[in-house]
């Protein structure tokens, strides 16, 4: 808007500055000449010459003023053109400035999308990642010596036998501990108690509360 006006303002300076030169030529020019007399008849010719001359040195030659005005106005023109060049140049940032806006929506539209399509999976990790937690058993530092020393009996124990205290435990509400004691046990004695044991879904929930135990510290 500022570059619109500055450039109406020009123009009109400029009209200006044409006006006050006709003006100018009008007030400074040359004036005519009355008609000769019978008198003055034999001086016409060198009258007229007189005149022819003057007139063809006001137009050959410019007074100060007027090619001052001239200057002005060639600048006038100059600055006038500038200020369209500029002015297009402002336009086109312009026209790059939407584009890269209406880009930027779009890529925050995109985006947004894709945060609620991965919004339903994230959910359903989380869920599974807190089910995991919480069927993990966990051993605390300060039992895994007395769980080790019982295994260690276990060990010595026949498999029957073992598998009979086991069994017993799971049946109490005490799987936990059983697994742990399982889990301390060694590889072969483990084996033999799992085997041993007649409830064939006991042995295999044993089995399976292995793979998720997590000693803590």
């Amino acid at each position: 808007m500022a570059g619109k006006k500055m450039i109406l303002l020009l123009v009109s300076l400029g009209v200006l500055t044409f006006a006050c030169s006709v003006v100018l030529s009008m007030l400074f020019g040359p004036k005519p000449q009355p008609p000769a007399t019978e008198d003055e008849s034999d001086e016409q010719p060198l009258a007229a010459m007189t005149v022819a001359a003057g007139l063809a040195g006001g137009q050959a030659k410019l007074t100060p003023k007027e090619t001052q005005l001239g200057e002005l106005i060639r600048e006038l023109r100059v600055r006038i053109n500038e200020c369209k060049r500029r002015e297009r140049q402002i336009e086109q940032r312009e026209e790059r400035f939407v584009i890269a806006r209406e880009l930027l929506k779009q890529q925050i539209t995109d985006l947004e999308n894709l945060q609620v399509q991965l919004l339903g999976p994230l959910t359903s990790l989380k869920q599974e990642r807190a089910k995991l937690d919480q069927s993990r058993v966990l051993v605390a530092q300060e039992e895994r010596a007395n769980l080790k020393k019982a295994a260690t009996i276990y060990d010595k124990m026949d498999p029957a036998s073992s598998s009979q205290i086991l069994a017993g435990m799971c049946e109490n509400s005490r799987m936990e501990d059983a697994v742990k004691i399982l889990y301390y046990m060694t590889e072969r004695s483990a084996a033999k108690v799992l085997a041993a044991l007649t409830d064939r879904s006991m042995a295999a929930s044993l089995t399976e509360s292995l793979k998720r135990i997590r000693e803590e510290g």
